[in-house]
Formats: C-alpha cells, sequence, structure tokens
C-alpha cells in the first residue's frame, strides 16, 4: 500500500504554496487592488481633462461623468482598515470616536435647526451636506452630497437653517454644484424692510469671500431703505428664480448719490458662507390650475 502523504501542520512554520488559502506566505506582496484602482482613477483624469481643453463635451457633462466614475472609485479604494492593536494606537483611535461622536451630534442640531427655520416651514425639501468648496475669480461654488437620483435638479434653491445659501447649477447622480448668493454668477431680485422696496442683491465690493463680506444692494428707482432694514428673496416664475421669502440679510448701509435717482447700499448675509454644513435644497412648487379672474367695483 503506498504512502499517505501528510498535510504540514498549521504550526510547523512551513510556507504553504500560493494557492492554498487562509494563510501568509512570507515574501508575498499585498493584493494591488488598491493601486490597480488608483491607476484607473488617473487615467480617467487625464482623460477628462483632455477632452475639456480640447473642446469636447460641455463642463456640466464633463462634470457628471467624473462624480460618476470617481463615486463608486472612492469607495473600492478607500477599504476599512484592520483594527488597531496597540495602546497608542487604540487611545487616538478612541479619541477619533469621540470627535465622530461630537460631529455627529453638532450636525443633528443642525438638521434640527433646519427643520425649524423659515425656510423649510411648509415646504418639500431634501437634506444634504456641503462635502466640498471652491473659491475662485469668477464664482464662489460648494458640492453637495444629493444629485439627480435624490430629485434634485439645476436652478433648485439651497438654503441653511439662516437663511438662503444659492442655487444648484450642474448636477450629478449623487452629487450637485451649487453657486452661492455673494457669487458674481448670482444676482437675486429682492424686497427690503417693511414696505417691500424691490431691489437686487449681486456680489459685494470685496474680492475675499467670507462670513463678513457685505453683499450689494441697488434699490429701484425712487426706492428706499434704511440700516437694518430685512432683505428677502422676491421669487418668481423662471427657471432659478429664487423662492420668495427667503432670508438674504440686513441692510448695512445706504449711499445715494447726488442727481441719482437709484439708491445702492450693502447688506450683511444672515448665512456664514465659511462654515456650511447642513443644507437643504427646496425642491420646486408649481401651480397645476389657472389662476381664476375676478371683477372690480365699488364696495
Amino acid at each position: 500500500m503506498p504512502a499517505r502523504r501528510r498535510s504540514p501542520r498549521p504550526d510547523s512554520g512551513r510556507p504553504l504554496s500560493p494557492d492554498q488559502p487562509g494563510r501568509w506566505v512570507p515574501g508575498r506582496r499585498p493584493s494591488g487592488r488598491p493601486r490597480q484602482v488608483l491607476a484607473v482613477a488617473a487615467l480617467v483624469t487625464v482623460v477628462l481633462a483632455g477632452l475639456d481643453v480640447a473642446g469636447g463635451p460641455g463642463p456640466g457633462a464633463l462634470r457628471a461623468a467624473g462624480a460618476t466614475v470617481f463615486g463608486p472609485l472612492e469607495r473600492v479604494a478607500g477599504g476599512a482598515g484592520a483594527p488597531a492593536s496597540d495602546p497608542a494606537s487604540r487611545r487616538l483611535d478612541d479619541a477619533l470616536a469621540g470627535d465622530r461622536k461630537a460631529a455627529v451630534d453638532a450636525r443633528a442640531t443642525r438638521v434640527a435647526q433646519l427643520l425649524a427655520a423659515p425656510e423649510t416651514k411648509g415646504r418639500s425639501f431634501v437634506p444634504a451636506r456641503v462635502v466640498a468648496a471652491r473659491a475662485g475669480t469668477t464664482a464662489d461654488r460648494v458640492t453637495i452630497d444629493v444629485g439627480s437620483r435624490d430629485g434634485v435638479g439645476e436652478g433648485f434653491a439651497v438654503v441653511a437653517a439662516d437663511g438662503v445659501v444659492g442655487r444648484v447649477t450642474a448636477v450629478a447622480p449623487w452629487t450637485s454644484d451649487v453657486v452661492l448668493v455673494g457669487s458674481p454668477e448670482l444676482v437675486a431680485a429682492v424686497r427690503v424692510g417693511r414696505d417691500g422696496t424691490l431691489g437686487s442683491v449681486s456680489a459685494g465690493p470685496t474680492a475675499v469671500p467670507g462670513a463678513s463680506a457685505p453683499l450689494a444692494l441697488k434699490l429701484v428707482e425712487r426706492g428706499r431703505a434704511a440700516p437694518g432694514d430685512a432683505v428677502t428673496t422676491l421669487g418668481g416664475t423662471a427657471v432659478g428664480a429664487l423662492p420668495e421669502g427667503l432670508r438674504v440679510g440686513t441692510v448695512g448701509r445706504i449711499e445715494t448719490s447726488p442727481g441719482s435717482l437709484t439708491a445702492t447700499g450693502t447688506v450683511t448675509p444672515t448665512v456664514d458662507r465659511t462654515t456650511l454644513d447642513v443644507v437643504g435644497v427646496l425642491l420646486p412648487t408649481r401651480r397645476t390650475a389657472p389662476r381664476p379672474a375676478v371683477t372690480g367695483g365699488a364696495g
């Protein structure tokens, strides 16, 4: 009878062949899957940049393509790490866990404040988080973590607990870009004060974006306003018009040039753009029935 081969014992210390699962083989290199994923991501970046320079699809299409590709790649490349084993690492993990819990609690508070804000009262909205920011010479934008698959579309208004934030300008399946109030790209029609004086708000005179950066106010001909007056959005039916009644800020100062019928001034915004976190994307409401005609007359 032929002799039976004995398998090496698990504690024998002998390296097993690569086709035997469950054991680490000395000298074997770890899996290169994350490295391959990053290589693919870099290649896609080069391709998208080349298309943009060569006059390919519009920037909205390129952004949607990039967001669609990189979202899944980021989830694949960022796998869960192994639990810490040494005491120092465990203490660091505990500290980070505490920070994460504090961040979650703070975010829950902001969500509650958003739900209680006048901007969301009676309105349907999609809650979101700001996940990226970009300041430039032509626009100030942030990226939020909701997109077309969440029901978000271009032109939708974005608000925070303190007032209006801006308007959605580009949408990908899971993210969206928002141009902020105070950007040169966004001019908002407003009402000022108790009398509801008509005007517009646009980018302020300062080139440095921030919480204290004032917005520029321009009133209609012969319109009047005073420092401290509330400024809210006018509303409108055009695509991209901000809904009526959203808080923009308060009048800082009013200036009237000699011989001019139009007053100008500044507005201190209610929203601190430097600390944006939890926001809401307002879902538009459209009239579905015609407005009936009425007849005037002496009462």
